[in-house]
């Protein structure tokens, strides 16, 4: 967590992210901090992998193109998806079906 919170650019004004990059020659060398290419893999639990079930949703032609043209999945969202999530379900929410 502590790499992950040092290389993320959202927190690179704070003073102490600040003083390590500034350390580093060059941002590139981070990119691999904490990366081991000889470690060992970790186990597979089963719990690393989520297998989704295709839905058949039957919306109107109308409704999806409104999405497409409203919401765009891949913007930036400082809650990992659920603001775009809210977005999406209020649209479909105030859709005349």
């Amino acid at each position: 967590m502590w790499a992950n919170g040092m290389l993320d650019i959202t927190n690179m004004h704070l003073l102490a992210v600040a003083d390590v990059r500034n350390e580093c020659e060059r941002s590139e060398d981070l990119a691999w901090f904490g990366h081991d290419p000889h470690a060992p893999l970790p186990p597979d639990d089963g719990l690393s992998t989520v297998e989704v079930n295709e839905l058949d949703i039957n919306l109107p032609e109308e409704l999806i193109q409104t999405l497409y043209l409203e919401v765009d999945p891949t913007r930036e969202s400082q809650t990992f998806g659920v603001d775009i999530y809210h977005e999406a379900m209020g649209i479909i929410e105030n859709f005349n079906l």
